[in-house]
């Protein structure tokens, strides 16, 4: 399964769309390996890529909401942090059993459902509010 960024999921901040752009690619190239059998190289990279990723993105996310008094920020810190203790046991996984073929597909998937559902409904409706103020 694969998905690649097209425009219509911008929300209109050159900083946020940009992160969002960047972690399709990383998605993409996780895609590309895992249909030519070089997920397992590639599943550790990802998993570094998204601690720093998730860091710096939500962080950033979060700062706008903040500094333009965004009024779901609560739900938005909400989604953070169920990505985030998703991701600690895709990682405890990783940790536990190593890189595999199966651990990149099922965090490839979950990647890009979370992706998709979040940027479509949460990020949007973030990218409306600025719009509007």
């Amino acid at each position: 399964m694969s998905f690649k960024w097209s425009d219509n999921m911008a929300i209109g901040n050159e900083v946020i769309d940009d992160q969002h752009k960047e972690l399709f690619g990383k998605l993409g190239d996780l895609s590309e390996a895992i249909s030519e059998g070089n997920d397992v190289e590639l599943i550790e990279e990802v998993f570094r890529y998204l601690e720093t990723y998730v860091t710096q993105h939500f962080s950033d996310e979060e700062k706008l909401m903040e500094e333009c008094e965004y009024p779901e920020i609560e739900t938005q810190k909400k989604e953070h942090a169920g990505f985030i203790e998703e991701f600690k046991a895709f990682e405890a996984e990783f940790s536990s059993k190593g890189p595999s073929s199966e651990l990149a597909e099922k965090t490839h998937s979950w990647l890009l459902n979370w992706l998709c559902d979040h940027i479509a409904r949460t990020d949007k409706a973030l990218g409306l509010f600025l719009e509007k103020n």
